[in-house]
Parts: C-alpha cells; structure tokens; sequence
C-alpha cells in the first residue's frame, strides 16, 4: 500500500476524508441491500461509516456501484471513453474494477464497480471489501478486521473478472438438526428472512449463486414469515433450488402440513394413487413461487429422501417418471414460467434414480428420452465425496447441461457424518476437476451440512466452481495454494509468511488426521492398540499439532485470536479430543487384558476427555456471547448403526492390582507379555536391528501389583548396543529404550542377550543384529523389516510418463498423506507407470496388498483396474473391485467398507526372490489413485494404516 500512497492514481477513505458510496436510484434492490453491507465492511476498517447517496453533490471523489443499463452515470463514463464496459457488458456475471480521473465535471476522481448485470455488481462490490481486508467470513468464519484507519484505493485493485466457470454454484443447508436449527431457532427465531440474510451474504460473498434451502423442518416459501425468504432470495440475485426429492419448488415438510385424507390434495405421496392430487399440489406451488428466479427440480422420490412409491418394477418406475416429467413441464410452462423468468429445470441423478436413467440391458432407460432436452442433468458423488457416474460423450453433449451433487455432510448408511470437516481439499479438487473435465459445467451444489465448521472445504469448493482455471485441473498445488491464500484473507493480512504456513499446515494435518476415519465411525478398535504401534503413534501425531497450535497462538496478533478459535481451534482441538478418546479406550482395554498398571493410567486419560468435551462444547457455546450457541449440540461419539440412536461413551476398564509387586515385559508392538518368576525364564526377540534404517526398538515394563519393584538390566558389554537406563524404580510403566550403535553392527548375524529382573522374575530379550550393505542397491530402494515391506505411492523408485498422460503426485490425499493419479485418461498402448525397488530376505510367496482411494466406477458396469509387473511376472490388468459392486449402496459390503475404511484395498498373492525385486503399476483406468504398496511373508495384521513406512533409500521427487 505504501508505494501506491505516493501514486497520482489512488484515493484515501479515513474518518477525516470519509469518500461516499453513489447508488444511483435505478439501481438493483439487490445491489443497494449489497452496498449497505460494504458500508458496514469499510466501516470496520476506517472506523466511520461512508454515506450512502444516489448522486454526488460536490464531492471530489466518489465511489460509484453501477450495473450496465441500469446507471445512467455509467452510461455517461461509457459515451465519454472514460471506461471501455465491452469486456463487461453483454457477459454473464461480470464486473470491473476502475480507477477513474476527472469522471465528471466537479469530480477528480472516481472508483467505480461495473457490473454486466445485478450479480455481477454484487460481486464486483463484495470483492473490492475483499481488497481492503474483508473476508467472506467476516460472519461466518469471525474472521479478522483490521482497524487501519484508513482505506487506500489504489490502481491494483483495478481488475475485470471472467465469467464464472460453472454457471450456477452454489450450497444446501442440510442435516441441520439439532445444530444449525437449534442456532437458528435461538438467534433469530427460525428459518426466517433475517436469518436468510445471513446465508445469502455469505453465498454472495462466495460468488455463488444458487441455494437449496434448509428442509429436514422447515418450508422456505412460508417460513419468512410468509414469502419474505423468496422475495429477499430475489432482491439479492440468488436462485432458490429445491433437493433431488422435492419436485416443482415445494419443500418436502409441505406434503406433511397440507396432505390429509379429506384435503384438496388427499393424503397418500403416490402418483399412481393420487396423481390429481399431487398434480394440484405441485401446480400450486409454481404458482406461487414461480413469479422468482429459481431452477426447478423435476421427477419424483418418495418421502425424506426414499424410493418412489406405486411402483414394483423398474419398467415401471421408468414409465411414471415419463409420465410425470411431462406432467410437471406442463404446469411449469402454464403456471411458473413469466416474462421474467423462463425456468432452468433440473433432474438429480440420485440413488435409485440413477437406474432410471441408464436402465439395464433389457430395460431402457431415460437416458435418451426427449423428455430431458433443455434440462439440466445432475449427476451426484456416493454422498462419501466419491463421483458415482459421469456422462459418456453423448451425454456430454446434452443441450440443458451437466450438473454434480458433492457432499460434505451426510446424514445416512453407512454411517452419518455431520460434526465436523473431514473432507480433504485434495479429494474436492481429484473429483471435482475430474467432473468439469467431463463436461459438467452448468451446476455445481454441495451438501455443506450446518456450514458452520465446513467453512474451508465450502470456501475451496466455491472457489473451483467460479474460477477453475485458476483452481482447477491445471494446477496441481491448488490445494496447498488456496490454503495459504485463505489462511491470509481469514487473519486480515496480518499474519507475516511463516505464520501463514503454519496456520496452513496444522489445518491440513488436522483434516488428513480426522479425514482417515470419520468421527462418528470411530471406536476403540479402529486404530489398534498394539500392531505397529499404531495408537502410539496416532497419540503423538496429535501430541504435536496441539503443540503448534500453542505455538501459533502465542505469535498471533490479539485482534486474530477470535478468527483462529473460530475456524482453527476449536473444531480442532474437539475433533482431536474425539479421537483421543478412543485411542486411550483402546489402550485402557489393551493393557488390562494384560493386567498392566498403565491401564488404570489410560482409564484416567479416557475420563479427562469426557470432561474435556464438555469443556470445549461450553467454551464454544459462550464464545462471542453466545454468537454459536447450538451448533455445538451435534452427536458425534460412538455410532452404533448409521444414525446417532443408541450412541455410547466408550467403555472404560479397571485393573485391581495384586498387592504384591508383579514384573510385566513387553513389546509395545507385540500382545506377548512376559511374567514368569520362575524356571526358565521367558524370553522376547528382538531382530529389528537385523535391518536397516532401525536405531531403536522399546520395551515396555509395567507393574501389575500395588508395591513398586526396583528393575535392573544384566548384561554383557556389546560394542553395538546401549541402553537408555540400567536400573529404575517401577511402580506403573516404564520404557526401556534399547539402541543400536550401526557403525559397530557385525558383518554377520550375531545375538545379544539382556536380562531384564524385577519382583523376583527374570526376563531374557535376545537382541539380533546384523550389518546391511546398502550402496549395492538403486536408489528409491525399500528394504524389509521382520518379514515386511510398507511403500508409500509418492516414494516411487522411478516413474515413466505416457504418450499423452502422466502420474500427477497428491499431496495432504487420503491415508497416508499423498497418492499418485494419472492425468489425463492413460492410453492404454504406452501407459505411464510407477516402479518400486524393494529387498526380501527370503524367497518365496508374499501377501500384496495395493491400497487406492475408495473411488467408484465411472462408468455403467464400469470397472477400476490397474497393471502390474512384479520382476519378469506380468500380471495384466487387475480389477479394483468386483463386478458386483454398487457404489452408494450401503448393501455393498466392498463400498461400505471402502468410504468406512476411506481406501480399497486389492490382495494378491506373488512370489519375490531373495534380495532386490521390482514391481511396476500401470495405469490403466482414470479412477485408479495410488495411495500404498504393502508385501509381508504373512498377511498383515489388524490396523488401520498398516505398517509404517519401510525404510528406503531416496528415489525420485
């Protein structure tokens, strides 16, 4: 801002030199309401409020909002070669931002918001407060104002937009009890204008513009009180929509307050039992609501998001949904349609419907049925942010354009997910670009659940559906982009560099971590207690973003604080409170079925997070007086089926310690314990040391008695081994570290034996070691460890591009933090491939598992598969999933498990020789993303992650 202070082109709005806001009295309803709000906006920055007036009496300088025909102060810069509007007239919601000199006579200088129609002005207007500070979550996001004093209007801010990539973007306010309705209900007394007003800001804001409204209770045409949402909807520019079951602009609670047995539309929602009076229903609907701007939704669903009744085949559901398409076009066109609006219509591909659509072999569908020309056709993901379908090239070239339904909320099987924000921006970007590269550019509608903790993922997506070329398929690192450039925008600009990353990063840490397993799927056996040390390590990933967001708020300015416990820590710090809660019931069930102490330890820690939920949820409740009371009432523990019936704590153990002192050794990655105080004593292996990467194993010694025990080490001297302690005092667990010296290892395999004694017991650990000779092998080489080897897809040895495609690397993707996915579709003749270098011990048969993304078929009868070579054995192309699979179907045991498990996983059997292997992945279907690579002489154990990343040499970037 300094540079431009100095600059002949730019203008100062403070509090002694207040610039004005000229809305001219032709202008939009709309775009004064807007213009209010940017008053407000500047008003926050400078600390006095600019007035508002219809035409300039002697000011120098002024701030025009203009739409094209509809100012005749436009107009005028326009005749008078002050502003060249042929970029911005004509087009559809555009506007320009221009600095003027001398625009009128008595007037030195203008800045002035064109725009090619009312929304186009809207957001010409909402993005010059974006310019000076202003983030569209100002609400929402209690995002960050900046008192400067002082606002420079400056050449940079000069700008004209393109037209927007999708021509209607935009959200649904779903699953919104009891959280965003109780907060509605408190606030502002419902589902009322008022409310409205705040929603439709932040979807103007977002540059969207298409809502479908809330409804699990509500009716948005009568709960303004009366049509006031609709006219306000109007005012803004804003096109109302209803969801994929609520036909002809009547919202599903309707049916319920209108349909009774002796009523003008009767009782039953069937149209083969009551067509006349779902005929009437629908007609007065349009009548009433057709006189605003909306896209109708046509077709037929049955109740609250069920099957259509009346019908026992799919024939004849195919038949009826002819029939009462062509029914609803009627009464559109004779009862909604005006001089004003001639009304989009809109069919959603949804579940059950999407067999309506396509048929089967020997039923055809509606696919080519001329009933659909001009509509919009809306394809929608498996409501776990996975695409179902896409339209093939003939579809592609339906005349009424392609829409898609994303979700980000989900209240439905398998099980719901409505708390918190567990979708990754990665998964948005995968999917969504894949659906614009496809051709579905006409509508874009997202499930955003309560909106309020969906505030990043809305954003992004909202993002990508105005400006694709920006945020879409042609940049990789939108994701880590966007981040950091929201990051920014939410703190004011305040933030220096190294903050922003950090803000950045425990964002996406905190979504990678919640994304793996959704909150409400969790329990104490999704993340094993023991194998792998998974929970300890699942324990520590969290210990550690909690620090930095210590950290962070430590360094952040006062005035940020409220913006970062808003959208950063508070969902943050309950979701990881969430999960902590089951890793610790895990624990505390682990050790006391081995009679540990430390179970009583985990017992407590279990306890404070029941106490610590309530502390979050009460803290947030008070939170700006009471600014968000009642979204935090949401249930979100413990899922027993797919709804919050029947939700449960997790259940908390007790060990009754013996009196006398009781010595227990283990492995913190094995169940085995050994106790024995008498004989020979029990012995623990240990052979991690016989290969590379390895610098340290833990051992783990507990007391399963009241009295403490002194524990000492016996032990020969050995050059390559060291230990943490040589005597302690025991009283509850205690971890031995046992490290190994590399340099010292032995050529060959030699042991060394500790004796560990305690409470008159004696346990012997034999320690393995051994010298790996690493130069001999190519870089991007895994090695094994105990009989395993784990690959993460980004640490490919090498990779080889194809003729016309190539792997494009995910960062912050999926289970394991980044996956490979080939772009654009692969020719199958010289696809592009990914090779892994990895050494075995051993010959022999292996277990091989390839874990992808839970992604679905795009295709009718499509199929996911992909190729593979281990050494010289071609195994072809091998299926993701099986024929019968039904994506969206809770029935479908391999879906089902997919989104649960958030990954697929293909098993194969292959054999490797000793030493140096090699196994090459080809790409040969576009739904194919490459997530790990796991071999082990046995079958895995039972984890969620699998083992840890096998050490490797490093390979490719």
């Amino acid at each position: 801002m300094g540079d431009y202070m100095n600059s002949v082109k730019c203008m100062v709005s403070e509090k002694e030199h207040c610039i004005p806001l000229i809305v001219e009295k032709t202008a939009w309803e709309g775009v004064k309401r807007v213009a209010a709000k940017s008053a407000d906006d500047m008003a926050g920055v400078i600390g006095i409020r600019p007035d508002i007036l219809e035409c300039y009496h002697g000011q120098e300088e002024i701030i025009l909002f203009a739409t094209i025909g509809r100012s005749p102060l436009l107009s005028v810069l326009g005749q008078n070669g002050k502003i060249d509007l042929q970029k911005v007239g004509g087009c559809r919601e555009v506007y320009g931002i221009y600095l003027v000199e001398n625009p009128f006579e008595g007037v030195k200088k203008a800045l002035v918001v064109a725009g090619s129609d009312k929304r186009g002005t809207i957001y010409g207007i909402f993005t010059l407060s974006q310019k000076f500070g202003i983030s569209p979550l100002v609400y929402w996001g209690d995002a960050t104002v900046k008192c400067a004093g002082h606002i420079v209007f400056h050449e940079g801010m000069e700008e004209i937009a393109e037209e927007p990539s999708v021509k209607y973007r935009g959200f649904f306010i779903n699953d919104e009890w009891p959280c965003f309705g109780s907060w509605a209900e408190r606030h502002f007394g419902g589902f009322c204008a008022r409310m409205y007003d705040k929603v439709f800001e932040l979807l103007l804001r977002l540059k969207g513009n298409y809502l479908w409204p809330a409804m699990w209770s509500s009716s948005f045409a009568l709960d303004g009180p009366g049509n006031l949402n609709e006219e306000l909807a109007d005012e803004y520019g804003i096109i109302i929509g209803n969801s994929h079951h609520e036909p002809c602009l009547r919202a599903g609670e309707e049916w319920d307050l209108f349909a009774r047995e002796d009523g003008k539309y009767g009782k039953e929602w069937n149209y083969v039992t009551n067509k006349a009076g779902l005929l009437e229903f629908w007609k007065d609907g349009l009548m009433r609501s057709g006189k605003y701007e909306n896209i109708i939704t046509v077709g037929m669903r049955g109740q609250r998001d069920s099957v259509m009744p009346g019908s026992d085949s799919l024939e004849e559901s195919i038949r009826l949904w002819k029939e009462i398409i062509t029914e609803q076009d009627y009464l559109i066109t004779a009862y909604a349609d005006t001089d004003s609006y001639q009304h989009r219509r809109l069919l959603v591909i949804y579940k059950e419907t999407e067999e309506y659509f396509y048929g089967t072999e020997s039923v055809q569908g509606l696919k080519n049925w001329e009933g659909l020309d001009g509509k919009i056709l809306m394809f929608c993901d498996d409501n776990y942010g996975y695409l179902r379908r896409l339209p093939d090239k003939a579809v592609q070239r339906h005349e009424g354009g392609l829409g898609m339904y994303y979700h980000l909320d989900y209240h439905g099987a398998p099980v719901s997910y409505e708390w918190i924000n567990t979708t990754q921006l990665s998964k948005i970007w995968e999917q969504m670009s894949e659906a614009y590269e496809s051709g579905i550019r006409e509508a874009w509608i997202v499930n955003a659940g309560d909106l309020k903790g969906n505030e990043l993922p809305l954003s992004y997506f909202m993002a990508m559906a105005y400006n694709m070329e920006k945020w879409g398929y042609g940049n990789p690192d939108s994701c880590n982009s966007y981040t950091e450039e929201w990051v920014k925008e939410q703190f004011g600009n305040l933030l220096e560099v190294g903050l922003v990353k950090r803000v950045s990063s425990v964002l996406k840490e905190n979504i990678n971590i919640i994304s793996m397993h959704k909150p409400e799927a969790m329990n104490s056996a999704v993340y094993h207690p023991c194998n792998y040390e998974e929970a300890d390590y699942m324990i520590n990933r969290i210990a550690c973003l909690k620090k930095e967001v210590i950290g962070i708020k430590k360094e952040l300015p006062g005035i940020c604080r409220d913006a970062f416990y808003s959208i950063v820590e508070y969902p943050l710090s309950i979701g990881m409170n969430s999960l902590l809660m089951n890793l610790y019931a895990g624990k505390n069930e682990f050790y006391a079925r081995q009679g540990k102490a430390c179970a009583n330890k985990y017992r407590n820690l279990l306890c404070g997070t029941f106490s610590m939920e309530k502390k979050y949820k009460e803290e947030f409740r008070k939170f700006r007086n009471g600014k968000w009371e009642g979204m935090e009432l949401g249930q979100h523990t413990g899922f027993v089926k797919w709804n919050e019936d029947g939700c449960r704590l997790p259940m908390r153990c007790t060990v009754e310690l013996l009196e006398q002192a009781q010595m227990i050794v283990s492995r913190p990655d094995e169940p085995y314990i050994a106790v024995r105080n008498y004989g020979i004593p029990d012995r623990i292996e240990i052979k991690d040391f016989l290969y590379p990467g390895v610098n340290y194993v833990k051992i783990e010694i507990d007391n399963g008695g009241k009295e403490s025990f002194e524990c000492t080490l016996k032990r020969q001297p050995c050059s390559w081994i060291r230990t943490g302690w040589d005597r302690e005092n025991i009283s509850g667990q205690k971890t031995l570290v046992i490290y190994c010296v590399a340099d010292n290892l032995p050529n060959e395999a030699q042991k060394h034996t500790i004796y560990i004694m305690g409470a008159g017991a004696e346990v012997a650990v034999d320690i393995w070691g051994c010298k790996i000779n690493i130069p001999g092998f190519p870089k991007g080489t895994f090695f094994e460890k105990n009989g395993c080897v784990a690959m993460h897809a980004e640490h490919a040895s090498y990779k080889r591009q194809g003729s016309n495609s190539r792997w494009e690397l995910l960062s912050n993707y999926g289970k394991l933090g980044s996956a490979y996915k080939v772009y654009p579709a692969a020719d199958k003749s010289e696809p592009p491939v990914l090779g892994y270098y990895f050494v075995v011990m051993q010959q022999g048969e292996y277990h091989l598992e390839i874990w992808s993304a839970p992604a679905n078929p795009l295709t009718v009868r499509g199929r996911i598969c992909f190729g593979l070579t281990v050494n010289a054995d071609e195994f072809g192309e091998i299926p993701v999933v099986q024929e019968d699979y039904m994506a969206g179907e809770p029935d479908c045991r391999e879906w089902r498990q997919g989104v649960l498990e958030q990954i697929h996983k293909t098993k194969l059997k292959i054999h490797l020789n000793q030493g140096l292997n090699k196994i090459e992945i080809y790409a040969v279907d576009r739904e194919f993303v490459l997530e790990g690579l796991f071999l082990s002489a046995h079958p895995l154990k039972e984890s969620c992650l699998g083992p840890r990343e096998s050490y490797y040499i490093s390979g490719i970037k």
